[in-house]
């Protein structure tokens, strides 16, 4: 069995790149990348070989984990306790990626939230994949203060440093979390894919598990999101693709492959347009995958969209929202800098809202260090977080 999924592995890597590496070839052309939110032309088709081009470095390397190692991780993160707990286990595994910078300043604020989470210690179902040795190794560091499982990208060519969106680096990233996303999927889990900016109030594996669901993603702004309803052919989608959830089988494979096809397809686009993992779902994927369902939405692919309600998002306002409108928070002294923005404070929200919390999203902060301090803020809304002590990861 294990040869055989290592197998199908290869094949989906080998025939995705050669097919693109063809395509490459003849199109000859460099293109230009752009914030997923803003489309324009490129100025130009840069002259020079496809080979020279930074962005090839990665597009042609399938950022596959080491089968045997992915193996272990994942059947440790899916069944924490052991053999004789298999019947009762949720088959699923709690994955994110980082690269060293992203990891340095976020990861251990992701796992303390996961600790401490007011349903237990999900850190036994994590797996972190670090983009380059550094990452692995800031993750390893950590272990002895949580039950994660840490792996690294062996084809990850990008930098150490911050990237920004829009970049080449920032597009790799996507690529290589939507291939991890693929890995456990075909390896017979479900996944809940989460970037690292995330903070866990709840276990959110049984409810995700119990939506009948292919592929969830939350909404971008409030809305009146039902969990439960599955997306039709009249859905409209903003979705955020910071939090992919994906239900083990073959409908989710399909999309997920789709996606990765999709994206390094725009790749190589002439006209210097390149949408970003969430606008190709938003605007491509998901429509298409629903164009034929029914008025029942029987599609092949089931679809949920996940209200905010439960998968807030600072961009919303520090309290998420309720339906359509904005929570406001019952309290929230800060202290704050014109530049980087908040530097330090404490928020209360409404009980009744933050016991509806599942993950919170600390997107739309004004600079990386106000991400880590709302980070900061968030945790301190659980019970019982140990003190963030960046000093035990070597290096930092």
């Amino acid at each position: 069995m294990s040869t055989a999924m290592e197998g199908l592995l290869g094949f989906f890597g080998a025939s995705d790149s050669t097919a693109l590496g063809s395509q490459h070839a003849s199109q000859g052309a460099e293109a230009k990348l752009v914030h997923h939110r803003g489309e324009h032309q490129a100025a130009g088709v840069p002259s020079g070989e496809p080979q020279h081009s930074p962005r090839d470095r990665w597009v042609h390397k399938t950022p596959h984990l080491p089968p045997a190692a992915l193996r272990e991780a994942l059947f440790n993160a899916a069944h924490h306790d052991g053999p004789a707990s298999l019947a009762e286990s949720t088959g699923m595994v709690i994955a994110t990626t980082g690269n060293r910078f992203i990891f340095a300043k976020l990861l251990q604020k992701f796992l303390a939230g996961l600790k401490h989470s007011l349903s237990g210690d999900l850190t036994n179902h994590a797996l972190v994949m670090g983009l380059g040795k550094g990452a692995k190794s800031i993750c390893e560091g950590l272990n002895g203060r949580y039950s994660h499982h840490c792996v690294q990208s062996t084809n990850w060519p990008g930098h150490d440093t911050e990237y920004e969106t829009g970049d080449a680096w920032h597009v790799a990233a996507e690529l290589h979390k939507l291939e991890l996303i693929l890995n456990i999927l075909t390896l017979g889990y479900s996944v809940l894919y989460v970037d690292v900016d995330h903070v866990f109030y709840r276990n959110p594996m049984h409810h995700l598990l119990s939506l009948q669901a292919d592929i969830g993603l939350p909404d971008n702004h409030c809305e009146l999101t039902n969990d439960n309803t599955t997306a039709t052919k009249d859905s409209k989608f903003d979705q955020d693709s910071s939090l992919i959830f994906a239900h083990s089988g073959p409908r989710a494979v399909r999309f997920i492959y789709d996606w990765i096809a999709q994206h390094k397809h725009d790749v190589h686009r002439q006209d210097g347009l390149i949408r970003h993992d969430q606008v190709l779902f938003n605007e491509v994927l998901a429509p298409h995958f629903l164009r034929d369902a029914g008025g029942g939405g029987d599609a092949f692919v089931r679809i949920r969209k996940l209200s905010q309600d439960r998968f807030p998002s600072w961009c919303s306002g520090p309290c998420g929202c309720a339906g359509r409108s904005k929570v406001a928070p019952v309290s929230f002294a800060k202290e704050e800098d014109p530049l980087e923005g908040i530097r330090g404070g404490v928020l209360e929200c409404p009980e009744s809202t933050v016991d509806q919390w599942l993950t919170f999203h600390y997107s739309c902060a004004k600079s990386g260090p106000e991400k880590e301090v709302l980070m900061d803020i968030s945790l301190a809304l659980l019970e019982e977080v140990a003190p963030i002590d960046m000093s035990i990861i070597n290096g930092v």
